[in-house]
């Protein structure tokens, strides 16, 4: 079993033939805003963010409109075109010295070297984990791939994080053909936590995740921002519930290593303290998500242990939210391609 259900295979097939064809409608657009820009109409083709963070990509598109114009003899667009580009540029500079962080918007070939970046495939689902060193992305993205940390071709884990790019796993079972991503946490890169979103290139993504622990950090503010920005479905994801609610019952009074304990009391134990883990988990979610003046939202609570049942469609036991966490990425991922009548 792979992570899409069997019930919704049918309407994926059938929905790759439209995306072949909106993926072709797409390229020829983007040719074109392409040509537009190289003759010098701007239309926004030269985007603030280009502008401002003056990279290779708002570089090429000044070059291109240069040479397109010196084509067309019409240098006085393609000047226009580089003074505009270079009073943007500085303006930007003035806020970052004030402390104003810009809104960044990447340009078409800021978006394809993103795709090239992950090797980004047309009629795929990109899905992006993110969070901080330790949190238990690994082990999140092999059981939605269906594994166990230690079989083969699982992502590996109980390591201190050190890379500095995205690991790339592709789902073992390839109908639909889904690739899971391992983005590198904030803290080992040397980014600004609200540049972080597009150095990533976390706007070519069908959804993203975000693992928390107690609390929001910059950069998970940051992601779900700009998530709302770029329409990406994001969802915001507490794992290792199971280790949770342990930890809650020993501080209840609970001994694991008591083998003749009372199975009642053990149970009432767990019951409580799987309760305050929940109504816990959720209050500081909405807490974090109030100070950082976003709307308030689901916080899905899970254990990989269940989840990875789930994804095996395997009767889950002692499941909180790993069900319909399935179910919500599955049916947005779907509904943001077009295809309609596929409810999980």
């Amino acid at each position: 079993m792979g992570f899409f259900p069997a019930s919704v295979l049918p309407f994926v097939a059938a929905g790759d033939e439209v995306l072949v064809g909106a993926a072709a409608a797409l390229a020829w657009t983007a040719g074109e805003s392409a040509a537009g820009a190289a003759t010098g109409s701007l239309g926004g083709s030269i985007t603030l963010g280009a502008a401002a963070l003056g990279c290779a990509g708002a570089l090429v598109v000044v070059g291109a409109i240069g040479v397109a114009a010196y084509a067309v003899a019409d240098r006085s667009r393609a000047k226009h075109a580089a003074d505009v580009a270079r009073s943007e540029k500085e303006q930007i500079e003035e806020l970052w010295r004030r402390g104003i962080q810009p809104v960044v918007t990447p340009n078409l070939i800021e978006q394809e070297m993103a795709k090239r970046r992950v090797q980004y495939q047309e009629g795929f689902f990109h899905f992006a984990v993110t969070g901080t060193a330790g949190s238990g992305k690994s082990s999140l993205i092999n059981a939605f791939r269906g594994l166990r940390n230690r079989e083969t071709a699982a992502a590996a884990t109980g390591v201190t994080e050190t890379t500095l790019t995205l690991q790339r796993y592709p789902d073992p079972d390839p109908q639909p053909p889904v690739v899971w991503y391992d983005v590198p946490g904030a803290g080992t890169l040397d980014v600004p936590d609200w540049q972080y979103f597009n150095t990533q290139g976390l706007y070519i993504f069908d959804c993203i995740i975000v693992l928390f622990d107690n609390r929001f950090t910059a950069t998970d503010i940051a992601i779900l921002r700009n998530s709302a920005r770029f329409n990406i479905p994001a969802y915001i994801v507490r794992s290792k519930a199971d280790q949770q609610i342990r930890n809650t019952m020993r501080e209840m009074g609970y001994d694991s290593d008591d083998e003749n304990g009372d199975p009642g009391l053990r149970n009432g134990l767990y019951q409580g303290a799987r309760q305050q883990f929940i109504e816990e988990t959720r209050r500081n979610a909405s807490s974090n998500l109030k100070k950082a003046n976003l709307p308030d939202r689901r916080v899905y609570i899970i254990s990989n242990n269940t989840l990875l049942s789930v994804i095996k469609e395997e009767t889950p036991r002692k499941a909180i939210d790993e069900v319909e966490l399935r179910r919500d990425i599955v049916n947005h991922a779907l509904a943001k391609r077009g295809i309609v009548g596929t409810q999980v």
